[in-house]
Parts: C-alpha cells; sequence; structure tokens
C-alpha cells in the first residue's frame, strides 16, 4: 500500500485471501477480502467482511494499445455503524476510494513503468473461489 494514504498494510494471509488495516481519521478499521475469481491481465472479482462494514467489487483490464490498458472498477460499498453510515450520507468513502485510485494511477504511470522489474503481487488464477492455477 506504499502509493494508498489511507491504508496501512495489506497482509496476504493466503492464496486469495487479503487481510487489510486502514486509518479512519483516529481509529482503525480492518477487514478480510476473500477473491472469489481471478483471471490474470483480465479481471479480479472480490467479497470482503469487517466488523465496520465491507466492500465487494470488481475490477477489469482492457488492453487498448500495446502500452494503454483501460482498468474499470466496480465497487459496491455497505456501512455497518454510526460512524460510517454518517461518512456515507457525505458520500466520503467514495470520494477517498476516487482520491485513492488516483495515487494508483501516479503510482502505475511513474514507478511501475520505469521499475517494472520491482512490481510484485500473486498471478494465479482463481474461479468460483477455488484457486485452478498458481504461478511458476
Amino acid at each position: 500500500p506504499s502509493f494508498m494514504k489511507k491504508v496501512v498494510s495489506v497482509d496476504q494471509t493466503e492464496d486469495g485471501k487479503l487481510h487489510w488495516k486502514a486509518k479512519i481519521f483516529w481509529s482503525s478499521r480492518t477487514w478480510e477480502s476473500t477473491i472469489v475469481e481471478q483471471v490474470p491481465d483480465e479481471h479480479i472479482v472480490w467479497r470482503s467482511k469487517g466488523p465496520k462494514g465491507h466492500v465487494d467489487g470488481t475490477v477489469s483490464f482492457h488492453e487498448l494499445a500495446p502500452n494503454l490498458t483501460r482498468v474499470l472498477l466496480v465497487l459496491e460499498y455497505r456501512p455497518a455503524g454510526l460512524f460510517e453510515r454518517t461518512a456515507n450520507l457525505w458520500r466520503a468513502q467514495g470520494r477517498r476510494a476516487r482520491l485513492e485510485l488516483k495515487h494508483f494511477r501516479r503510482h502505475v504511470m511513474t514507478q511501475a513503468l520505469t521499475r517494472p522489474d520491482e512490481v510484485e503481487g500473486w498471478r494465479g488464477e482463481i474461479r468460483d473461489g477455488e484457486i485452478v492455477t498458481t504461478p511458476q
């Protein structure tokens, strides 16, 4: 999460499972995401659960040219708790998500392009919640 401002840590507990920790004002939030479907260079679908709400989503990658990719992201946020529901009325989570995506875009366009050998990530394939292939 080096390019994200509010995400403190993301730990991959096992293939297809991630544990997130974020800083929200003076407190922290944690949640676990499970990858339901992942096809490298095509799309990722996930579900999450946490005590203060959860975000389910999908991201897809569409190659437009050899060095140009369109990234489409759909998030579904369900708040739980008074603080989260109040912030949702002000659309705070949506604004934060858009800001973090701008940071991601900047990261990809600078760091990932200038140092591609430093890009890390698990590139296995998951279908219907089951790991189909693992990277070599």
